[in-house]
């Protein structure tokens, strides 16, 4: 009597074959799911930091909900800080220049802080380290500087100004995004 035959089963061998194929399917699968998974939230945060940009604008034109007057306001982007976007208002008619380093009077406040995600940092904006764009209030029109040593220097633009995000760990630019920003008609794109 042949019990033993009866009964079908795998062997060891072919077990091995298909745990590993199933293995090199999923590792193939994850790979480009991980990478644009990073790529989507590149474009998220580049979203992010193009609507931090319209807000100054914004907050210029329409003013602030507990100032008692018309405020400028700049939004100010340091290298030092790679992932936070910091905004700061000034009355109407406040001198320029102004070192933001400096402690902030009464009339100069800081409006608030946008940290943005810490695996995304700001590598630089107009190939610059740390770049001050200032809305005027009421009229929303911007002026532009970037900051060499501690003075800031004025910049006439007519061309784009280009902000490109990183992911912290990546250094190649596939995992980077470039936002276009308009000086003439304030529109940014990324």
């Amino acid at each position: 009597m042949k019990w033993y035959s009866v009964f079908k089963a795998y062997t060891f061998i072919e077990l091995m074959v298909v745990i590993t194929i199933i293995s090199f399917l999923s590792v193939m699968t994850y790979i480009p799911y991980s990478f644009y998974q990073n790529k989507e939230k590149l474009r998220s945060w580049a979203k992010e930091i193009s609507q931090s940009i319209s807000d100054a604008r914004n907050l210029a034109i329409n003013w602030l909900s507990n100032s008692s007057s018309n405020v400028s306001v700049w939004i100010y982007f340091d290298k030092l800080k790679k992932n936070k976007i910091d905004y700061f208002s000034y009355p109407y008619n406040y001198y320029w220049p102004i070192k933001v380093e400096e402690n902030l009077s009464e009339n100069i406040k800081l409006i608030k802080t946008r940290q943005l995600d810490e695996n995304i940092w700001i590598n630089s904006i107009y190939s610059k380290d740390n770049f001050l764009i200032i809305y005027d209030s009421i009229t929303g029109n911007a002026k532009y500087f970037y900051k060499e040593n501690t003075d800031f220097i004025p910049l006439s633009l007519t061309w784009i100004i280009d902000i490109n995000i990183w992911l912290k760990w990546v250094k190649e630019w596939i995992l980077s995004k470039t936002i276009k920003y308009n000086p003439k008609t304030y529109i940014t794109d990324y």
